[in-house]
């Protein structure tokens, strides 16, 4: 059902905006602006909030809408972005049960 309202709104929008140029960046492009492609959306908001230390979100929507955002002045050559070096996160090794 929720899936059905987000379709009536977004042909809302394209219908009140269609004199407007319309960009859609998939969740990908997204995170290979921001940082890397196979990047988490862990990542990509902690890569935001290192370089805006003041911005805060209230929740997932609010940081994706952002990285959106931050995307098109980036690609459109408005912001000049440096990507910082992804660490990747460790995961503990399982110890080897010793044998006597």
């Amino acid at each position: 059902m929720s899936t059905q309202v987000i379709y009536r709104v977004h042909g809302i929008c394209n219908l009140i905006y269609y004199k407007f140029e319309q960009i859609y960046y998939p969740p990908k492009t997204v995170k290979e602006a921001i940082l890397k492609g196979d990047a988490t959306k862990k990542q990509v908001q902690d890569t935001i909030k290192n370089k805006y230390p003041n911005v805060v979100f209230k929740n997932e929507d609010e940081s994706d809408a952002f990285a959106v955002g931050l995307t098109y002045f980036i690609k459109t050559g408005k912001l000049q972005w440096e990507k910082t070096i992804a660490v990747k996160e460790k995961k503990p090794r399982k110890s080897k049960a010793t044998k006597q």
